[in-house]
C-alpha cells in the first residue's frame, strides 16, 4: 500500500524558488518581451494608421469629386473662408460635431506635433513651400471618431469686405474723399502670396490649389502627430485632391522618418511626406 505519509513528508523537504528569484524571472521575461514585442507593436500601430488614413483619403476624395460634379468641376467661388469650405464638405459626410474657426474644441486637437516631436499650433493653408500657415481653420468630428480640418485663406483683393477690394463699400462711397481712400488702401495692403483665386503652387508642381484639408484619423485623441495619425491633402479648384508631398521639392515635404529611425529628429522631418508615402505602401 502506498505510504502517503512518507510521500508528503519527502515532498515537503524539497526546496522551491524564493520570492526574489521569481521576481527576477518576471523582470527578465518583461525585458525580453519589450525588446521583441515593442517593434512588432509599433509596426502594427503604424499599419493601423495607414489603413485608416487610406480610408479617410478615399472618403475626402469622393466628397470633393461629388462637389465638383455638382458645380461643373469648379469649386472656386463657392466659399470665401474656412467655415464656408467646411459647410460645403459637411453636406457629404455624417458627422457628430461641427466646429467653426473660433472654437475647434471637441473637433480637433488643441495641440499637435510634427513627426520630429516639435509642437505646432498652426496648420498649413496651401503650398507649404511658401511657409503659409494659419491658426484659423474649421473642423468637423466624424461619426467614426476621425476629424477633418479645413484651411482656406481668402484673397483680400477679391473680398468685398476688405478695405482694399475694388468692390469695397468704403472705396465706392462717394462721400469719402479720394485722398482718404488712398490712405485706407496704403494701410490695408493685399497680403503677399495669398492670391487664392489665381494661386499656382509652381514649386510643388501643382496649379490652382485653393485650400488644404487635414485628416486626424482618431480625432482629438493622441498622439496628434503628422505622419502618425494626422495627414494633409491639397484641394484643387476642379475638385481633385493631392497628398502633401506630391511632387515636392521642399525638404519639409520630402521626409517621413518615424521615431527611432536615423534622422527622425531632423528639423525637416515634419511628417508631411507620409501623406503621400502611405498611399503608395
Amino acid at each position: 500500500m502506498l505510504n502517503f505519509y512518507k510521500y508528503f513528508n519527502r515532498s515537503a523537504g524539497k526546496k522551491g524558488f524564493t520570492l526574489a528569484e521569481m521576481l527576477l524571472a518576471l523582470v527578465i521575461i518583461g525585458v525580453i518581451s519589450a525588446i521583441v514585442l515593442g517593434p512588432l507593436f509599433n509596426k502594427y500601430r503604424i499599419m493601423t494608421y495607414k489603413n485608416a488614413y487610406k480610408k479617410a483619403y478615399f472618403n475626402v476624395a469622393m466628397a470633393a469629386r461629388a462637389l465638383a460634379y455638382e458645380n461643373d468641376f469648379n469649386l472656386e467661388g463657392l466659399f470665401s473662408d474656412s467655415d464656408g469650405l467646411k459647410d460645403l464638405f459637411k453636406t457629404k459626410f455624417r458627422y457628430l460635431k461641427d466646429c467653426d474657426e473660433k472654437n475647434s474644441l471637441g473637433c480637433w486637437s488643441e495641440q499637435h506635433y510634427t513627426l520630429n516631436g516639435k509642437k505646432q499650433n498652426n496648420i498649413y493653408l496651401v503650398c507649404p513651400e511658401k511657409q503659409q500657415i494659419n491658426s484659423k481653420f474649421s473642423s468637423i468630428l466624424m461619426m467614426d471618431g476621425s476629424s477633418l480640418a479645413f484651411a482656406y485663406r481668402e484673397n483680400s483683393s477679391n473680398n468685398p469686405n476688405s478695405p482694399n477690394s475694388p468692390n469695397s463699400p468704403i472705396l465706392n462711397n462717394p462721400n469719402i474723399p479720394d485722398q482718404a481712400k488712398e490712405v485706407i488702401k496704403e494701410k490695408n495692403p493685399n497680403v503677399p502670396n495669398i492670391n487664392v483665386k489665381n494661386y499656382n503652387c509652381d514649386e510643388n508642381g501643382l496649379k490652382n490649389v485653393i485650400a488644404s484639408i487635414h485628416i486626424d484619423i482618431n480625432g482629438p485623441k493622441g498622439p496628434n502627430i503628422y505622419g502618425k495619425d494626422i495627414y494633409a491633402v491639397y484641394l484643387l479648384k476642379d475638385g481633385t485632391i493631392k497628398p502633401f508631398g506630391y511632387n515636392a521639392t521642399n525638404d519639409v515635404l520630402q521626409t517621413c522618418i518615424q521615431s527611432g529611425e536615423e534622422g527622425w529628429d531632423s528639423d525637416e522631418n515634419w511628417g508631411h511626406r507620409c501623406s503621400l508615402d502611405y498611399l503608395l505602401k
